[in-house]
């Protein structure tokens, strides 16, 4: 049944100029960044003829704003404003054409949107957006067709409107880099920051979202376990924080008493926490400072953490698994299995050697010490076992030969009464030899007197 479009509001707020962060400029959509529009979308209101039921435009919009990313919330409005632009339509015409192209017989309008997004995405390219961008951009009409039931079909649309290419806009950041950046630090929340990119290596979403009851006990022996349940793809990351980071933190978190915001970097607003901008507009302050050149078509942003982190984890030896199941990405339950808790805080001390930022020779020399004594404790635990086990083994072949023995013994008990019941067996056969011997020497006898007298 067709959708009637009732609009309380027909017209989507224009585009807005997107500022510039620590000297990038960010409107050029060739750079392969995707420009901002006004955070208000206008709210339209659809009713079905007949029926009871309402549903806004502006719904798929506010539940992306809750249940996923908040660049993922910007992806998707910005790719439905450029694609109500480009079509020349309000986004209630749109919904109601697609609703009624659905319903039709005619199977090449029911795939008319399928169409009109490979030439919205052509366009895009044509007015010089990246291949990723301009597959961003297309997201957001997809998505929201999804959300009403209005699907599109993904798999009629050409290959050429869904490719994308693997692109590094990540600045690389090093350790070295990140140790020049601390030093250089002004406040407490700033080197928290950066501690606690390097130790857990977790999105910037999920940093800004941590409150501060939940920050586990700082007077605990560090490593210190440090769980978070990622916004994207709700996995549990088992990080840690590491003593350098714990001593951080006691110095900064008596700052924020005071202030009913829970976040542990509040805002000024004293509601939420502070915003992706600011972090990395702090990040490329510091980074200036210190002289570290970013190269064009690359940015330094909090996301360089994350990568940081998984470097260092492959270069450590620690190994990818391990890392991803620290920072929260998904890991094969199979691999899962064989990390627990107590190797991940091993594994994670190791990590520490190469991305330690304070006391670097200090610490670098105690825990070779602590692994010098390790390792003797290690050969002395050895040399325990060999020697227990040749213990083991000298008192089994004892038990085997005075088993041996006794079963001898028995042996010779044994043929010792036979040998005196044959010995006595003898003996008695020897005196009726000898009684025979004499008995038949005494006949003879008898028979040689007897022989005597005839003659």
């Amino acid at each position: 049944m067709p959708i009637e479009a009732v609009i309380e509001n027909a017209s989507l707020c224009n585009v807005q100029p997107v500022p510039k962060v620590a000297g990038r400029d960010l409107n050029p959509p060739h750079n392969g960044d995707i420009p901002r529009s006004s955070e208000n979308f206008s709210s339209l209101i659809y009713k079905i003829k007949g029926g009871e039921k309402i549903v806004k435009a502006q719904e798929f919009l506010d539940y992306v704003r809750k249940a996923k990313s908040k660049n993922t919330f910007k992806e998707y409005r910005i790719g439905l404003e450029r694609f109500r632009e480009w079509y020349g339509k309000d986004l209630d015409t749109i919904l109601r054409e697609r609703s009624e192209d659905l319903q039709s017989e005619d199977p090449v309008r029911r795939r008319s949107f399928e169409r009109k997004l490979e030439e919205f995405h052509r366009a895009m390219l044509e007015k010089g957006y990246g291949v990723n961008t301009c597959r961003t951009l297309t997201l957001g009409l997809i998505q929201l067709f999804n959300y009403f039931d209005v699907d599109m079909k993904t798999r009629v649309i050409s290959a050429e409107a869904k490719k994308t290419v693997e692109t590094e806009k990540s600045y690389p950041l090093t350790i070295e880099e990140v140790r020049r950046m601390y030093a250089v630090a002004d406040s407490l929340r700033d080197k928290v920051l950066l501690l606690l990119g390097k130790d857990v290596g977790l999105r910037l979403a999920d940093v800004l979202s941590i409150k501060r009851d939940e920050i586990p006990d700082l007077d605990q022996e560090a490593p210190i376990p440090f769980q978070k349940v990622t916004a994207k793809e709700k996995v549990l990351a088992r990080g840690f924080l590491s003593d350098e980071t714990a001593a951080i933190l006691k110095a900064y978190l008596p700052t924020l008493k005071g202030t009913d915001n829970p976040y542990l970097f509040p805002n000024k607003n004293g509601k939420g926490p502070i915003t992706d901008d600011t972090v990395n507009n702090v990040l490329n302050a510091l980074a200036e400072k210190v002289k570290i050149k970013v190269p064009n078509g690359q940015a330094l942003t909090f996301h360089c953490f994350r990568k940081l982190f998984l470097t260092y984890c492959i270069e450590s030896g620690i190994g990818l698994t391990a890392g991803k199941l620290m920072c929260g990405k998904a890991v094969p339950k199979a691999d899962r299995t064989y990390i627990h808790n107590a190797k991940l805080k091993k594994l994670f001390l190791q990590l520490q050697k190469m991305t330690r930022i304070t006391d670097v020779t200090a610490y670098t020399a105690g825990t070779d010490r602590v692994e010098q004594l390790e390792k003797t404790i290690e050969t002395l635990q050895k040399d325990l076992i060999s020697y227990k086990t040749s213990h083991e083994l000298s008192v089994k072949r004892l038990k085997v030969v005075m088993n041996e023995n006794v079963e001898l013994k028995g042996t010779v008990k044994e043929l010792t009464a036979q040998y005196k019941m044959l010995n006595d067996a003898f003996q008695s056969w020897v005196y009726t030899q000898r009684e025979l011997e004499a008995s038949l020497a005494r006949l003879v006898e008898a028979m040689k007197k007897k022989e005597t007298k005839s003659d």
